[in-house]
């Protein structure tokens, strides 16, 4: 988001699968971003199934929010953590998406 207070993040991630605006992200390191149940983000996964599948809304000007499987979306956290626990999306569960190439996106806060 744009307000001094909230957190600059990057996600490197290579984007998977692009289907009607479904995503799984992998990171530099070959893990899928999962959502838990509780709302926790990890990017700890060999595969991706229903929990590491997020749902890509666009929202103009190059910014997108992500939604998990579970109907949250994701959010940067004051702490520079993130956490997929938010039922609408607002400025912190927005993010500028920079795709350096086809296969790669980079996400900032």
């Amino acid at each position: 988001s744009q307000h001094t207070h909230s957190p600059t993040n990057k996600l490197n991630t290579t984007m998977a699968h692009h289907y009607h605006g479904r995503v799984h992200l992998k990171s530099h390191h070959g893990k899928y971003l999962c959502a838990e149940q509780d709302g926790r983000v990890v990017a700890n996964r060999d595969a991706a199934r229903e929990w590491e599948t997020w749902h890509l809304e666009d929202r103009g000007n190059g910014n997108i929010a992500l939604r998990s499987h579970h109907g949250k979306y994701l959010c940067a956290e004051q702490n520079h953590s993130v956490i997929a626990n938010r039922d609408a999306a607002r400025e912190w569960e927005t993010w500028h998406a920079h795709f350096p190439s086809h296969d790669t996106v980079q996400l900032r806060s």
